[in-house]
C-alpha cells in the first residue's frame, strides 16, 4: 500500500486507536508511529519506553511492518537493539556500564544512518 503524506497521520491514528482498517494500512500506521517515537527519543529510548509501559505489541508490530515494507535491515537492527536493551537493563533500575552507554549511542546512530528517508519512502511507494 502506498500512502500520500497527507494520509500519514490518519494511518498513525488508525493504528494507535485500533480502528478497523486494512492490515496494510495499519502496518503503515505502525511503522510511521514507531518512526515518530524513535525520532523523538532514539531507538534505545523508544525501546526503554515501550518496555516500561508494557507496549511489547507496538514493538512486534513495528518489526513486522518494517519487514512488510522490505526494510529487513532495520527490522534486524531493531530486534538486535531490543535484545541488547534487555541485557543492559534486566530491571528498570539497572545502571548502564560505560560500554553499554557507548553501545546505546552506537545503536541509535546506526538507526538514524540506516533509516534516513527510507521509512517515508517505503510507505509512500516512492
Amino acid at each position: 500500500m502506498s500512502l500520500l503524506p497527507e494520509d500519514f497521520q490518519t494511518a498513525i491514528d488508525a493504528y494507535l486507536e485500533g480502528r478497523d482498517a486494512s492490515p496494510s494500512f495499519l502496518a503503515c500506521g505502525a511503522l510511521l508511529s514507531f518512526e515518530g517515537m524513535v525520532d523523538n527519543g532514539g531507538l534505545m529510548g523508544t525501546l526503554e519506553n515501550l518496555h516500561a509501559s508494557g507496549d511489547d505489541q507496538v514493538l512486534a508490530d513495528a518489526v513486522a511492518a518494517l519487514r512488510a515494507h522490505g526494510l529487513d535491515d532495520l527490522a534486524d537492527l531493531t530486534q538486535r537493539a531490543d535484545t541488547e536493551y534487555q541485557r543492559m537493563r534486566p530491571h528498570p533500575d539497572a545502571e548502564l556500564s560505560e560500554a553499554d552507554e557507548l553501545l546505546w549511542e552506537q545503536l541509535d546512530d546506526q538507526w538514524y544512518a540506516m533509516a534516513e528517508g527510507r521509512i517515508t519512502q517505503a510507505v509512500s511507494g516512492a
